[in-house]
């Protein structure tokens, strides 16, 4: 279970213009996963498990075992150890909102009450992910690979006051 879940949100104003970020984490989290993309069989050989490395005399250090067709590999997948234990320890940028107001000598020039612009972003990725596994979000890590990745959304909004 996640340990230390946080939240950050800053907020920021100054002559109109309004900037806002929200961001999430936890501090610790650490999931087992005894699957083929974890552990690495030659039926799910990919260029990324092959960029890891497999154990071989050559390659002594390699974060896989040795490969072997799904069966032997099986003995790995059924053997608690701490080499695959993934850290699921991240902060996630949630959302970021942006907008300006036009200045009152403006809006009366126009013959607006108010006019504003309004920016804004969700989702937009991690700036801390300590999992080995970059490529996946640590909560799909913990799901088990099931879920569709998070979607990214971008919007832009206007405000118009007659």
């Amino acid at each position: 279970y996640p340990r230390y879940k946080y939240y950050i949100s800053l907020n920021a104003k100054w002559k109109g213009l309004s900037i806002s970020a929200l961001f999430d984490g936890v501090g610790k989290q650490s999931a087992y996963f005894a699957n083929d993309y974890h552990i690495g069989t030659k039926a799910f050989l990919s260029q990324e498990n092959l960029e890891r490395g497999y154990w071989s005399l050559n390659n002594q250090d390699a974060y896989f075992p040795r490969a072997y067709d799904k069966n032997r590999n099986q003995l790995f997948e059924n053997t608690a150890n701490d080499q695959y234990v993934s850290n699921l320890a991240h902060l996630r940028i949630k959302n970021i909102n942006i907008s300006y107001s036009l200045p009152e000598s403006i809006l009366s020039k126009m013959k607006l009450r108010s006019l504003s612009v309004n920016v804004s972003g969700e989702n937009l990725g991690m700036i801390y992910n300590k999992s080995w596994d970059k490529e996946y979000d640590p909560i799909q890590l913990d799901n088990g690979l099931s879920t569709y990745p998070i979607s990214r959304v971008y919007s832009l909004g206007f405000k118009v006051g007659i």
